[in-house]
């Protein structure tokens, strides 16, 4: 095999690995996106006034907030009980979304979460009730964190 031959198998295998990897993350989008839809729809306010007493429904709209900022679809549908990693599809939208959502987190409330602690929180709800556990006050959404 020439070098242009051994270059252009690359570039095929390359491209046929990209489409796969492009694919994989439109189906998980999808999946994601059909879960949330046909549920009453709520912005991050409503949302923490309708599934949370306060003063977890504050905590819950600004976690709800910085949550959208990592996921590349509309959270209008998410529910509490709603699971980051396999309802959300956090872990397989992109390697780093869930540790960089809750290092987010961990920065807009100034806290630090620890791993044990981090490992046992499957949803939404579990994410919003540590913080109120311990002591964490709404803080209001900034201005850059728009999403």
């Amino acid at each position: 095999m020439g070098p242009l031959t051994t270059v252009a198998v690359i570039v095929g295998a390359a491209s046929v690995v990209g489409v796969g990897l492009w694919l994989h993350g439109r189906s998980n989008r999808r999946q994601a996106q059909t879960r949330l839809a046909g549920r009453p729809q709520r912005d991050p306010t409503s949302f923490g006034q309708a599934y949370f007493a306060d003063p977890e429904a504050g905590l819950a709209a600004e976690v709800r907030h910085l949550l959208a900022n990592h996921v590349p679809f509309p959270l209008d549908g998410l529910a509490p009980d709603d699971a980051l990693v396999q309802d959300l599809r956090m872990d397989e939208l992109d390697s780093l979304s869930t540790v960089d959502f809750l290092l987010a987190v961990e920065d807009h409330f100034e806290i630090k979460v620890a791993d044990a602690d981090a490992r046992v929180m499957r949803t939404f709800r579990d994410l919003v009730e540590y913080l109120a556990r311990q002591g964490v006050q709404p803080r209001g959404i900034q201005r850059h964190e728009v999403g």
